[in-house]
């Protein structure tokens, strides 16, 4: 049993989403709260097809049953009024940064961090907000305060710019940009307004001594809630949307929308559907990456850079207004990769071994007994239940083109049998050292030490680097291909759940790197590649060499890693 429980602004947009959601998912069943303040009572309406409308957060949770729940979360409240004991069969999405926990106590999707959303979803909003404001006629010829120039008040800054608008800007951290010179002093950007935009997510009037502003003043609210004006509205107005004005000293002031942000009025949506598609997309993506994670650790996690990039270049094909729009030029999957946050753990593409593998698994699988085979002339023996060169040629690859390694210090992880170390240690490389976490295969790499007289090497038994001392030259790994969950120690030689492993070497190697020293890394095709040119890219290392065959019916990759030079004028900035 797998059920989807929501929080969300009820809107015709967010009908759509749950429509997706249940052709594409395989819910037992869905509930959707909302939020007084935005819901559109049409939306509602409509969305009572696809699910059930909670009439509470209280009333959402009361029909958890015992089985797998996603939480879709607009704002935290879900995660925390999560009861424990479903806390441990839940993961999350969620939707906003205000939802954020320092103490994630399930898997949590981070889409809110993802800078797909941060990037475009604050455009979107704030094409919204203009709207809405042209609607009643607060743009043309007004002068405008905007407090909190962050994602959302730095896009509101830019559209009001662009009609000719005369606007002022504040922030305790001015930001360093093209709107840095248009912020400054947040009692001389109130002073000048006519309306004030409240971006801040706080009370932005909280320590102002109101009687020493004058004039007219609109105040807009324009992030989620009803936090920005506080000082105008008091907890007493709580629900009540309706204009509010009032007077200190010389200023009389106007609170629109009861202080609630300016694009809800329940009756229907600023935002345009091909604009707030996006953020739609992304969470139902967001979905479907939590489904996978409901047996990983809690955390927040990096929403599938590869699906960033897919659905953001699709949604700009079709972008209204496209020529508005800010788009980084260097816009790529690496670069979503490198502005959003969460942990890079977890890879949307399905697992499974190769066509090839499990024929290849059968045969060794078939010898009890030690037996000998060649590698380039060279006897190599191998032990039962060591993954064996004689059943696949991916050593063989790394000895034809390994070079470089004379009279360097040479760390092998995963080594199997032994053989790419003792062809290193006949290349010149010492000291050798070579790791394996089966003992099968540390004794397998011992025993071929012996045979070939490698005097300065030493097999260690180590789950990747953690028995492995000091820094070396150069570290090599011919890695598992597969994500799927190995059956037994002698499947680890090309299965690695998840890539949890993979992971953990892009994680620690730089650290038993030496100054100027390479990393060898091999893949294949038929593993999540593009997983693995990202964890390269942002363990810091640059590909100085890549090589690419197909034998036997599949492929084999050798990566050659160096770290990354930064560039020039790069230690100044």
């Amino acid at each position: 049993m797998k059920q989807l429980i929501a929080k969300q602004h009820l809107l015709p947009s967010t009908v759509w989403m749950a429509a997706q959601l249940r052709e594409r998912a395989a819910f037992e069943g869905m509930v959707f709260a909302g939020k007084h303040y935005s819901t559109v009572p049409a939306a509602e309406a409509a969305l009572a097809r696809y699910a059930r409308i909670a009439a509470s957060d209280d009333d959402a949770f009361s029909t958890l049953g015992d089985g797998r729940v996603v939480l879709l979360d607009e704002g935290g409240g879900f995660h925390a009024a999560l009861p424990e004991a479903a806390a441990r069969r839940a993961v999350l999405v969620e939707q906003t940064t205000f939802g954020l926990s320092n103490a994630w106590r399930c898997p949590a999707v981070l889409v809110c961090r993802s800078a797909a959303k941060l990037l475009f979803e604050s455009q979107i909003i704030a094409r919204g907000i203009i709207r809405k404001l042209e609607s009643l006629g607060l743009v043309a010829g007004k002068r405008f305060a905007v407090v909190g120039v962050g994602a959302i008040g730095s896009a509101l800054m830019r559209a009001l710019l662009r009609r000719g608008a005369t606007v002022r800007g504040y922030d305790p951290a001015p930001p360093a940009n093209d709107l840095a010179e248009h912020c400054g002093d947040l009692g001389a950007a109130l002073a000048q307004a006519d309306v004030v935009l409240g971006c801040a997510g706080l009370d932005v009037l909280s320590g102002v001594e109101l009687s020493a502003l004058q004039g007219r003043k609109i105040f807009v609210s324009c992030s989620s809630g009803r936090v920005e004006f506080t000082t105008l509205a008091p907890a007493a107005l709580r629900g009540r949307y309706e204009t509010l004005s009032g007077s200190a000293g010389r200023l009389d002031w106007t609170l629109l929308n009861g202080g609630y942000p300016i694009n809800f009025d329940r009756t229907r949506e600023w935002e345009l559907f091909d604009e707030i598609v996006l953020t739609r997309r992304l969470m139902i993506e967001g979905v479907a990456q939590a489904t996978t994670l409901f047996d990983a650790p809690p955390a927040g996690y990096m929403m599938s850079p590869a699906k960033q990039y897919e659905l953001v270049t699709a949604w700009l094909e079709r972008a209204p207004d496209r020529g508005e729009l800010i788009v980084p030029a260097q816009l790529s999957e690496a670069f979503l990769r490198i502005n959003s946050e969460g942990a890079y753990a977890m890879s949307t593409k399905p697992y499974h071994l190769h066509t090839t593998t499990p024929g290849a698994l059968a045969q060794m699988r078939a010898h009890d007994a030690p037996y000998d085979t060649e590698v380039m002339g060279l006897p190599i023996l191998v032990e039962p239940g060591v993954w064996s060169p004689a059943y696949d040629w991916s050593s063989l690859f790394y000895v034809e083109n390994i070079k470089g390694v004379a009279e360097r210090s040479f760390l092998e992880i995963g080594s199997g049998t032994g053989v790419i170390s003792v062809f290193a240690a006949r290349e010149g490389a010492r000291p050798v050292v070579a790791v394996d976490a089966n003992p099968a295969a540390v004794e397998n790499t011992r025993r071929n030490f012996e045979r070939h007289a490698v005097k300065d090497g030493q097999a260690i038994l180590s789950e990747g680097f953690d028995a492995v001392r000091g820094t070396f030259d150069v570290v090599v790994w011919n890695a598992p291909y597969h994500g799927s969950r190995p059956a037994d120690d002698l499947e680890r030689g090309c299965a690695d759940e998840d890539y949890k492993g993979i992971r953990a070497f892009f994680r620690d190697v730089s650290d038993h790197l030496s100054p100027g020293g390479r990393v060898v890394f091999g893949f294949s095709e038929s593993g999540d590649l593009p997983l693995i040119e990202g964890l390269i890219e942002a363990a810091g290392f640059v590909v100085v060499r890549k090589l690419s065959d197909w034998r036997d019916g599949y492929n084999c990759m050798l990566f050659d890693l160096e770290r990354a030079r930064p560039a020039r004028g790069a230690a100044e900035a």
